[in-house]
C-alpha cells in the first residue's frame, strides 16, 4: 500500500447544499476505507468502541472483504 499523501484541496469546488456535500464526502470515506480492505487482500481487523464512525468504518470495509471485527463500550465518566 501507498503511504499516505497530502491533497491539495484549494481546487475543491465548495459545495451549495447540505445534501451534496454529505453524499460527496459519503462517496469519499467508502474510497478510501475499501481501498484500504482491497490493500490488505480483504481481511482486516477492527477494534470498535461501538460509536458511529468505526461502526460505519467496519459496514463499509465488509462490502469490501472479511472484517474480524471486536466491540467493545467505553465506561461513562460522570
Amino acid at each position: 500500500m501507498a503511504p499516505p499523501q497530502l491533497v491539495d484541496v484549494t481546487g475543491v469546488d465548495p459545495v451549495d447544499e447540505l445534501h451534496e456535500g454529505a453524499v460527496r464526502f459519503g462517496q469519499a470515506l467508502t474510497e478510501a476505507v475499501q481501498h484500504r480492505v482491497r490493500a490488505a487482500d480483504g481481511v482486516v481487523g477492527r477494534a470498535c468502541r461501538a460509536g458511529l464512525d468505526s461502526s460505519a468504518a467496519v459496514v463499509l470495509a465488509a462490502d469490501a472483504g472479511t472484517v474480524d471485527a471486536v466491540t467493545s463500550t467505553a465506561p461513562v465518566l460522570v
